[in-house]
């Protein structure tokens, strides 16, 4: 009120001796209205602005407060807790970008991956929540095929040794179907394939390649982080489909000098490629090469197909299968069979296997997996070797002809001929040098 008076001083200056006026009445009805809607206009200001004040402050202690720490109640859906712990701090970031940050502070903290397995969270956590937007559009082939693998892989359908995709007849019909899907529907189907079987590790390196495949490779990363998690994998890329032995060292490059059996086939590099170039032209000679079986190369080899290349043809023969020589190879490979059954008393046990395997330029082998670590695989370049090369993990090496190089095929590889001639290798399987010979007759019998 007392600024309202100075106010009305200062508009209306009183004057020494005036006179009252007849309006003097309605004047001061007039300052009064004027005085009513001040102090209205006044005590609203007052206390909105207290509250508006209220506001602001609240926002400013919300901005420098620290998130709230994520947890994991013991039962809780983890797809809960990320909603939950988000719906709180999505003011500040959004739900998306939430869940993405939360994933990835859980991948950094061993105490959180501890509570994880101790508790029990289900494998679906780190893609099942739309942390990254995978949203599976099912077709009718791949419902029929998710029913099919659920078929297959039911106690029922199980052997005893029954560890991989090669385990029953019903198996290569399965393969032979499932590479008829796209690369949505490859997606569609191993999501829902590994709720039909999630501690299969060949579903799980097959969804972790097509979501890598789809772009989706935060998803395939998160899956192989939460596998090994869970301990169906020791490394991410290191995802042997049918036989996991821990205990094994694993590196996927070895070194092939330290290998004795390695000289006496590289020694005889020379006499395996004469052979085998002897095949060729005797496959052509023969009209092997006509309509129907235009690119394989002799009479004894088979088209590969595991649906995992692509730009050309590629195709083997074996030599040796599961320790013992293929039929009539010694008629036509005297020298091979020789040299590799020479080198087999030196690998205590054999050679696993041993085989032709032949790639067409252009051809090329997409990343996976090999069905053991219980074995380590050998090439011995015989010839066409120039412009390709082998990824395994993160290392990319090209062969020499008529040199050895070896490796652990259940660490991820990948293999590209961009040269302009058919490459030609001599695969050798060597069981691991760590795995008891005991482990290596039973795997050879099985």
């Amino acid at each position: 009120l007392r600024d309202f008076v100075d106010l009305t001083r200062v508009l209306m200056p009183s004057k020494q001796k005036k006179k009252v006026s007849p309006n003097l009445f309605s004047e001061a009805y007039i300052f009064a209205g004027i005085a009513v809607v001040s102090l209205f206009v006044i005590g609203f200001a007052y206390f909105d602005g207290g509250h508006l004040l209220e506001q602001h402050s609240k926002r400013h202690a919300l901005q420098q407060e620290k998130p709230p720490k994520f947890t994991i109640r013991k039962g809780q859906s983890p797809c809960d807790a990320i909603s939950e712990y988000c719906g709180v701090t999505d003011r500040r970031q959004g739900h998306h970008e939430c869940s993405k940050a939360l994933i990835s502070q859980i991948f950094g903290n061993h105490d959180h991956w501890s509570a994880v397995k101790r508790d029990g969270v289900p494998w679906e956590f780190f893609f099942w929540c739309n942390s990254y937007g995978i949203q599976p559009q099912a077709t009718a082939l791949s419902r029929k095929l998710t029913q099919q693998l659920r078929e297959l892989l039911s106690p029922a359908a199980l052997s005893p040794s029954a560890a991989g995709m090669d385990v029953s007849s019903g198996m290569t019909a399965y393969n032979q179907q499932r590479l008829e899907l796209d690369l949505d529907g490859r997606v569609d189907h191993f999501l829902a394939a590994v709720t039909v079987a999630p501690d299969k590790v060949f579903v799980v390196d097959a969804l972790a390649l097509a979501l890598r495949d789809a772009g989706q490779r935060a998803a395939a990363q998160a899956l192989l982080e939460h596998a090994k998690a869970r301990r169906l994998l020791d490394h991410p890329e290191q995802r042997p489909i049918n036989i996991f032995r821990r205990g094994l060292s694993a590196r996927p490059w070895w070194v092939a000098s330290s290998f004795a059996w390695t000289v006496g086939i590289e020694a005889a590099a020379s006499a395996i490629a004469d052979e085998l170039r002897a095949e060729f032209a005797s496959a052509a000679s023969t009209c092997l090469s006509g309509e129907g079986a235009a690119a394989l190369p002799g009479p004894s080899f088979f088209w590969q197909q595991e649906g995992i290349h692509q730009g050309g043809n590629w195709s083997e023969m074996f030599v040796v299968q599961v320790g013992e020589p293929a039929p009539s190879i010694g008629q036509r490979f005297p020298k091979t069979l020789k040299a590799v059954m020479a080198a087999g008393p030196a690998v205590r046990g054999g050679f696993v296997n041993a085989k032709f395997s032949v790639l067409e330029p252009g051809v090329h082998v997409t990343p996976h997996c090999g069905a053991t670590n219980t074995k380590l695989r050998a090439h011995l370049c015989l010839f066409g070797c120039e412009g390709a090369s082998i990824r395994v993990m993160n290392v990319e090496r090209g062969w020499q002809e008529g040199r050895v190089l070896i490796f652990d095929d259940s660490f991820e590889h990948e293999v590209w001929h961009r040269g302009a001639q058919r490459r030609a290798v001599l695969i050798l399987d060597v069981f691991h040098p760590e795995l008891p010979d005991s482990e290596r007759l039973r795997l050879l019998t099985a």
